[in-house]
């Protein structure tokens, strides 16, 4: 009796000892399109500093839109990210410098607001940010969405995650 006792007791344990750690079950991306990497604001800003060369962004898969937009500059889209996670934003968002030149200024993680019932949030600890929306597309081809603008390479008077920055113009 008392060993069919401990065999039922050891049975359970591994599920009850999952939830005594704190851990939740998760899809791969963290559930709603979440990113579960434990990645904070820097550890974005070093994965996507290669990409300072809008060379290497083409290279890679981003198309320039060839627009400008106020406030965001000009986006490099990337249309096969299918899941939102802190190295691979969808948009990279370029400064154009001069006729064959771009800056880097911050980049855009999106989900189309058909494929999640609530805002995804990317980053860990006190990093973690809940995308605002939904709000229509910037540029031609974009869904209605669920977005987080980061500003990681420039200033920006309204705050490193507002949706726009003023001091982007259009004027190059």
């Amino acid at each position: 009796m008392y060993r069919r006792f401990l065999l039922s007791t050891l049975a359970v344990l591994p599920v009850w000892g999952t939830g005594c750690l704190g851990q939740q079950e998760t899809s791969p991306d963290g559930g709603a399109g979440q990113s579960d990497s434990g990645a904070g604001i820097n550890d974005a800003k070093l994965q996507l500093e290669g990409y300072q060369n809008h060379q290497k962004a083409i290279e890679d898969g981003y198309r320039n839109t060839g627009t400008c937009i106020e406030g965001l500059g000009t986006p490099f889209v990337r249309d096969d990210v299918s899941q939102v996670s802190y190295d691979n934003p969808n948009v990279l968002l370029y400064e154009r410098r001069d006729t064959d030149q771009y800056e880097l200024m911050g980049a855009e993680w999106f989900v189309p607001a058909s494929d999640v019932e609530e805002p995804p949030a990317l980053f860990a600890g006190d990093d973690r940010q809940t995308f605002r929306g939904p709000t229509e597309g910037h540029y031609s081809g974009q869904p209605t969405h669920y977005g987080l603008h980061v500003w990681l390479f420039t200033e920006n008077p309204n705050g490193q995650f507002s949706d726009s920055n003023p001091n982007l113009t259009c004027s190059n």
